[in-house]
Parts: structure tokens; C-alpha cells; sequence
């Protein structure tokens, strides 16, 4: 999961860097993406110190987490690609290429991260004995 939100960071600077310039809305929608960030981030760290899915703020979090991450993530950098596809004439070739395949791995990668993170919260799964630390069932971190 580290691995994916780290290609995710380097993507989305490198789209900002390259067009903030020509495209200061493109650089301002990838900063409200990571928005998201801040939901994904305090559920790692509830469940880093024992934040179990019965607590109200565990709850909360993760609803936020799964709206914000649809509404920011999916919706909102498919409807930044359309609009830059729409807009293709303004820019020149290598550039578009760069920004729409930019804007392809972007959302590739949250794919990935929406489904790891589905698994992680609503499948149920049995334990196994050496995931068990105290009786608890601990997050593998990759």
C-alpha cells in the first residue's frame, strides 16, 4: 500500500510541476485530490494503535475516507481527463501524451488502492495463527 501512494505522490507532482504554468486548475485539482490523503493516513494510524472498526471515530473516519475517495479520486480525475482530452488542441503532443498517461496511471493506481482497501475493511477472513499478536489480528505493512 506504501508503494502505490508513493507512485501516486510522485505522479501527481510531476503533473503539477509540469503544468502549472499552462494548466494552474490541473496543479489546484491534483492538491484537492490529496485531501483524500489525510482520511488514508489517520486510519493507518488508528489501526496502528488499536483502532478496531466498533469505535465511532474509526466509523466516521472510514466513511469519509470512502466518500472523499470517490468523490476526489475517481470522479474528479476522470472528469480532470476528460477535460484534458477536450482541451488537446491547446498543447502540444509530447505534452499531452505525458499528462494523459499521467492521468492513466494515476488512475490505475487508485484502482488498486480502493480495492486493497475494500478487502482490508469488509472482507471477512479467518486468522491465522501467526497474523495473531495477543490475540489480535495485525495489519501487514508492504
Amino acid at each position: 500500500m506504501f508503494i502505490n501512494l508513493f507512485f501516486f505522490q510522485i505522479i501527481a507532482i510531476s503533473i503539477f510541476v509540469l503544468y502549472t504554468e499552462q494548466f494552474l486548475p490541473f496543479a489546484t485539482c491534483l492538491c484537492v485530490i490529496e485531501c483524500n490523503s489525510v482520511f488514508l493516513h489517520f486510519r493507518r494510524l488508528m489501526r496502528f494503535h488499536g483502532g478496531n472498526h466498533s469505535q465511532l471515530a474509526y466509523k466516521i473516519n472510514l466513511l469519509a475516507l470512502f466518500v472523499t475517495f470517490v468523490a476526489l479520486r475517481f470522479i474528479f480525475l476522470i472528469w480532470l481527463t476528460v477535460y484534458f482530452v477536450f482541451k488537446r488542441q491547446m498543447m502540444y503532443l509530447p505534452s499531452f501524451l505525458l499528462g494523459i498517461f499521467g492521468f492513466l496511471v494515476l488512475i490505475v493506481i487508485n484502482l488498486i488502492l480502493f480495492a486493497r482497501l475494500w478487502r482490508t475493511e469488509f472482507k471477512v477472513r479467518k486468522p491465522r495463527n501467526k497474523d495473531l499478536i495477543n490475540g489480535f489480528v495485525q495489519e501487514k505493512f508492504n
